[in-house]
C-alpha cells in the first residue's frame, strides 16, 4: 500500500534558505512561497490585512462576501462603525438563508446579527437569474476609502484561514497620482506646426 502524499510538497518549490527574499505561507495542509514586495497574502494573513485596513480606515468601508463567519473581522467592522466609519456589508442571500436554517445563531447568522445589532448596513444579494435558476454573489472583496482594495479567493472564515490554499491581493490607490492622471493636459504640438 502506497503512503500518503497529502502533507509532502514538490520538490521544485523555493526555499526561504534559498532565497531570502522569499517568504514562507502556510496553513496547516500546504505551503506556497511568494515574493515579499507585491502585496499577495495567503490564508491567514490575508485574515490579518482585512483587520489592518479595517482598523486603518478614515471614513468608508465596503464589504463583499460570500460566506462571512470570521468574529475577528467582524469585530472589526463593528469597531471601525463605532468610531464613526460608514460600513457597507453586502452577503449572498442564498448562503445567509442557508446558515440560517442548518445552524440559526451560528457561523453566517451569528455575524449577520452582529452587524445588524451594531447599526450596520447589511444587504443580501444573489447573482444573475438564468433560466428558473438563481445565480449567486460570490465576491470576496474589501474597499477601504476609495483607496485600499483586498480582493481574492478567500471567504472569511476558518476554513479558508486553516485549510484552504487561498489568495489575496491588496491593491493601493495613490489619490494624488490618479487625481493628477485626470487632469487635462494641453495637446502636444511639434514646434514646426505650431504656428504661434
Amino acid at each position: 500500500m502506497l503512503g500518503s502524499t497529502r502533507n509532502q510538497h514538490p520538490d521544485y518549490l523555493i526555499h526561504e534558505e534559498d532565497d531570502p527574499e522569499l517568504i514562507e505561507y502556510k496553513n496547516s495542509k500546504t505551503q506556497t512561497h511568494w515574493p515579499t514586495d507585491h502585496g499577495l497574502f495567503c490564508n491567514g494573513e490575508a485574515a490579518k490585512k482585512w483587520i489592518e485596513l479595517i482598523g486603518a480606515a478614515k471614513k468608508t468601508i465596503r464589504v463583499l462576501m460570500y460566506c462571512f463567519t470570521d468574529i475577528s473581522v467582524a469585530k472589526a467592522l463593528i469597531k471601525a462603525k463605532q468610531k464613526g466609519r460608514k460600513v457597507h456589508v453586502c452577503l449572498d442571500k442564498g448562503e445567509c438563508e442557508t446558515h440560517r436554517r442548518r445552524s440559526p445563531g451560528r457561523g453566517v447568522d451569528r455575524i449577520y446579527n452582529m452587524l445588524v445589532e451594531a447599526e450596520i448596513d447589511v444587504v443580501h444579494v444573489t447573482g444573475f437569474e438564468l433560466e428558473g435558476q438563481c445565480g449567486i454573489m460570490h465576491a470576496k472583496t474589501l474597499i477601504i476609502d476609495k483607496t485600499d482594495m483586498l480582493v481574492g479567493s478567500n471567504n472569511l472564515s476558518r476554513r479558508a484561514r486553516e485549510r484552504n490554499r487561498e489568495q489575496c491581493y491588496h491593491v493601493c490607490f495613490d489619490r494624488p497620482a490618479v487625481n493628477k492622471a485626470r487632469l487635462p493636459t494641453p495637446p502636444i504640438i511639434p514646434p514646426e506646426l505650431d504656428s504661434r
